[in-house]
């Protein structure tokens, strides 16, 4: 404040002179306590407002004389010199009232108020006189990023020396709850629309999964202007409960087969109450309450919503998952609320694990019970006879070996002509009645002496098991192009393959013993295409087996047929092995042969 450079009596000094009605004599003694200073300031401790001394900005010269500052006819301060006395005079010292202009924001509704608005009754302090003062729209009616002003109010006939942001304003609005819904957890401040919006009847409405019994939308929450008449109804969006849930402690905290998106909007105010499915309780008990659900915090009463059953937790063994299992007796099975601490496991017959004891499923109805096992067993469907087929694709000699297949298994089934290796597979699964099934390539004799008799371990069930076979052309005597049994569960996903036996189930048991001869020299395609199709994929493993067995693939019998379009298969594998190829498709493979027949030529 400008008049801080001089002394100035304090304000309890002044209210202790008391005006009794002559002017003159209430300045002499203000001077008289003033009289211990060369100058001193007193400031009226009346003023209708305290900050108004704030406009004094100068002291004329006045000698002896006392001056005095007025605004809006109250005397503001008075300075009295030393010794003053009432024949030395006054200088009467009137500050003008301000004049300020307002002005509001022209993209902004002109029929909308605020709540606290500073137009009409506001008056800047007086160290603001000189700013052009800004008002904005309150945040929670603002969604942009941007603040967006409302009102300004400037110095009228002086130079603004700048801004000063003055705060918010708030639409005057009328905030209402629905009478018919009790309060819902909603926040009352996150339902205010976009300012531009309050031309209309905001409203939220509840979740229509509650109000299925209604025609038309039922508003939660509604925010309208009160300084115009509505266009209409503004949907901002829906309510969704989210009640509390108690659970009885006699009971525990269990899942419940419950869907509480569905409760009615009329049963919102209510305690609701959901009695456990009595098929769990003892006969001749008494209903047992299993949860309640708030809905709100303060409920008109108790709701008895009816039965509700719990959720009933089935783990299956993950590593059993390939065996048919009738798991029908656990899922039938009711525990009793009194067994409710423990968790049912069932175990497969014995005689079928050759007496290990191996879990199938186990039933819980509370996530920390301890184990309990059962008496009984559940049965595994287990084949004691695969089905057999025989898969051909365009092999010269696949009739004579299709014979061949139906002396040793007259119920063999054939796939023939289906294009893609793991598509023939597949077809085969599909036709097949049993859990496993065994696989006799279009190229296989099958050997005096073999049988399909073989039946696996239960634990051996989703294994791939390959027997050998003999290469006419080098002597190799190993899996490429044996008997196999698959599981059929693993033909239920594809994938991507070089070796479809090996990599779509990696799960192999190798059994050293002779199933058929691999009779693949049946002509020039027939024996490149296999000898290629071996030595690439043997190119791309790594250990000892595989490189030995390559090494044989590049050696032949001279009096075999065919013998140098082996050798031909596996040069053309060399020459091929930087290269993506899928040596799967028959097509592709018939032009590398081609091409590579051609170039020699």
């Amino acid at each position: 404040m400008f008049l801080d450079k001089f002394p100035k009596l304090s304000q309890e000094e002044v209210e202790s002179i008391q005006y009794q009605g002559d002017p003159i004599e209430y300045d002499v003694r203000l001077a008289t306590l003033a009289s211990r200073y060369s100058a001193c300031v007193v400031i009226n401790p009346y003023l209708e407002n305290p900050h108004w001394p704030f406009l004094i900005d100068h002291v004329p010269d006045h000698e002896d004389r006392c001056v005095v500052w007025h605004y809006q006819e109250q005397w503001l301060a008075k300075l009295f010199p030393k010794n003053w006395q009432p024949e030395d005079g006054y200088i009467d010292i009137h500050i003008p009232k301000l004049q300020y202009s307002w002005r509001k924001n022209p993209d902004i509704d002109i029929a909308m108020t605020f709540f606290d608005s500073p137009l009409g009754n506001f008056e800047p302090d007086p160290w603001d006189k000189d700013y052009t003062l800004i008002w904005y729209m309150d945040p929670v009616f603002n969604p942009t990023d941007d603040e967006i002003w409302v009102m300004t109010c400037e110095p009228m006939g002086r130079k603004s020396q700048g801004t000063k942001h003055m705060g918010y304003l708030t639409p005057q609005v009328l905030v209402e709850t629905n009478p018919k819904l009790p309060y819902l957890g909603y926040r009352l401040e996150e339902a205010c629309p976009a300012y531009w919006d309050l031309a209309y009847d905001n409203a939220y409405y509840l979740n229509p999964s509650h109000t299925k019994d209604l025609d038309e939308k039922l508003w939660v929450i509604k925010v309208t202007p009160r300084y115009r008449k509505t266009k209409g109804w503004n949907w901002l969006g829906q309510v969704t409960p989210d009640p509390e849930i108690i659970y009885n402690s006699s009971v525990g905290i269990v899942d419940y087969d419950l869907d509480l998106s569905h409760t009615s909007w009329d049963d919102l105010r209510y305690a609701n109450v959901y009695l456990l499915d009595r098929e769990y309780l003892e006969e001749g008990s008494e209903d047992l309450w299993a949860i309640k659900v708030l809905w709100t915090d303060e409920p008109e009463g108790v709701k008895v919503m009816g039965y509700v059953r719990p959720v009933e937790h089935i783990e299956v063994n993950p590593d059993i998952d390939f065996v048919d299992i009738d798991y029908q007796p656990a899922l039938s099975y009711r525990p009793l609320l009194k067994d409710w601490d423990k968790k049912i496991v069932w175990e497969l017959d014995p005689q079928q694990t050759d007496y290990n004891r191996v879990w199938a499923v186990k039933k819980s109805m509370r996530l920390d019970s301890k184990e309990f096992y059962m008496d009984s067993y559940l049965p595994a469907h287990l084949s004691d006879q695969f089905d057999i087929f025989f898969i051909s694709y365009n092999e010269p000699n696949a009739e004579e070996n299709w014979s061949r297949v139906r002396q040793f298994a007259p119920n063999a089934k054939r796939i023939m002509g289906i294009k893609g290796i793991f598509q023939a597979h597949s077809a085969a699964a599909e036709q097949s009645q049993s859990d496993m099934f065994w696989v006799v390539d279009g190229d296989a004799w099958i050997v005096d002496g073999w049988n399909f008799d073989f039946i696996p371990s239960l634990f051996d069930r989703n294994c791939t098991h390959i027997w050998s076979s003999t290469n006419p052309v080098n002597g190799l005597r190993y899996g490429h192009s044996g008997i196999k049994l698959f599981p059929k569960s693993i033909f239920n996903k594809q994938i991507d393959y070089l070796d479809m036996t090996t990599e779509l189930n990696t799960r192999i048991k190798v059994i050293d013993k002779i199933s058929n001869e691999n009779r693949f020299n049946t002509d020039e395609f027939s024996t490149w295409r296999t000898a290629f199709r071996e030595c690439y994929k043997l190119l791309r493993k790594t250990d000892k087996q595989s490189k030995q067995n390559l090494s044989i693939w590049n050696t032949k019998f001279a009096h075999v047929e065919y013998a140098d379009f082996s050798l031909l298969g596996y040069r053309d594998a060399q020459a091929y092995a930087d290269k993506n190829l899928d040596i799967n498709d028959y097509d592709l493979l018939k032009k590398v042969f081609n091409e590579r027949r051609n170039k020699k030529n």
